[in-house]
């Protein structure tokens, strides 16, 4: 089977950018975030890293699409399963919590953003 990226998508990947640790997103409920920790099959992966790698899109100075390379639904669940590529369980859930937060919040821009935003 051919894997085909069409426009469409290309221009998401291409609007996707890195969410930094500064970003209000990451202190939503009004704490730091503090240090991410990722699944132990994971490490063997991405290294010995212990900050976020969300990706995003802003419209209108919000962050508007969320995207992580890394699992957080298996974390999310809260089960020790192997072979994911994934946030460990209290990591994913907070992640989770503060982007529900930081989408809630309507009208209020982000102290910080990506670089790149969508056209109205």
């Amino acid at each position: 089977m051919r894997l085909t990226i069409d426009t469409g998508q290309r221009e998401v990947w291409r609007r996707l950018a890195d969410v930094q640790i500064a970003h209000a997103l990451f202190s939503a409920d009004g704490k730091p975030l503090g240090e991410v920790g990722y699944r132990t099959f994971a490490r063997t992966r991405i290294g010995a890293i212990n900050v976020p790698q969300l990706r995003g899109i802003t419209k209108d100075g919000r962050v508007a699409v969320i995207y992580s390379k890394e699992d957080l639904s298996v974390g999310l669940v809260g089960q020790p399963v192997d072979g994911i590529i994934g946030y460990s369980p209290a990591s994913a859930t907070a992640l989770m919590s503060k982007a529900l937060l930081y989408a809630a919040r309507k009208g209020a821009a982000a102290a910080t953003a990506p670089a790149t935003s969508l056209k109205k």
